[in-house]
């Protein structure tokens, strides 16, 4: 029993000593702007990825949409037949049933032009907690859904984070590309691009050597890397 208490003591003890040595060590500039970064993690979470409830890819014509199964895109909550999504070329015309209430802006709608995410002013529709607008990707065009109702938003307690730990600051050697190096990325959708990297960090961890591809960053302005390992 002594013996136990000696142990639980030592491992307090060890546990004070070595959280008052990283909160010496850690430059508190830097650890608020980690928990700033969280913080806009969560939010960005819950705002554009945990809300999406669909994306539909449209066929030329019309697309009609709706909660029965027998719409060419199918709405998880909302009227039955609400309505179309008409393609013509690149154009997307919304041509809503008699009865179905959406909004654009506050406004009440019943046709519209949507404009695309690729343009500088998107059309978002309400429809009740849902929000639909156009996406292109390469030469698909879609429909891109967000229900800010969801339960997945509802559920979401944040991720976990490790601890800062001083020993991972790590200095790298730049080793620049001849600006001629992609790297093929492939995204959620499926697509694969072709992204001009400006050059690799080189740098060692315990004896091993790593190195990470910048895609499509700037020297002069901030590099992007994109990594993860097994906790992900």
């Amino acid at each position: 029993m002594v013996a136990k208490i000696r142990l639980i003591a030592f491992l307090l003890c060890a546990a004070v000593v070595g959280s008052i040595a990283q909160s010496r060590s850690i430059d508190p500039a830097y650890q608020q702007s980690v928990d700033k970064w969280k913080s806009e993690l969560v939010e960005g979470r819950k705002n554009s990825w945990l809300p999406l409830a669909g994306l539909f890819w449209l066929k030329p014509g019309d697309n009609t949409f709706g909660t029965d199964p027998k719409n060419a895109i199918i709405f998880p909550k909302g009227p039955v037949k609400a309505g179309s999504f008409a393609l013509n070329g690149t154009d997307v015309t919304l041509k809503l049933s008699e009865g179905t209430q959406a909004t654009l802006q506050g406004k009440p709608i019943s046709t519209t032009k949507l404009e695309p995410d690729t343009s500088k002013d998107r059309t978002v529709v309400e429809m009740g907690s849902l929000r639909f607008h156009v996406i292109v990707r390469g030469k698909r065009i879609g429909i891109r859904l967000k229900d800010l109702d969801s339960q997945a938003i509802r559920d979401y307690k944040g991720p976990v984070f490790f601890p800062l730990d001083p020993k991972f600051r790590i200095t790298a050697k730049w080793v620049p590309s001849d600006g001629k190096k992609t790297v093929d990325v492939p995204n959620v959708l499926g697509d694969v691009e072709p992204v001009t990297s400006a050059g690799s960090a080189v740098f060692e961890i315990n004896g091993k050597k790593f190195e990470l591809t910048d895609l499509g960053g700037d020297p002069a302005q901030g590099l992007s890397f994109v990594f993860n390992d097994l906790t992900t």
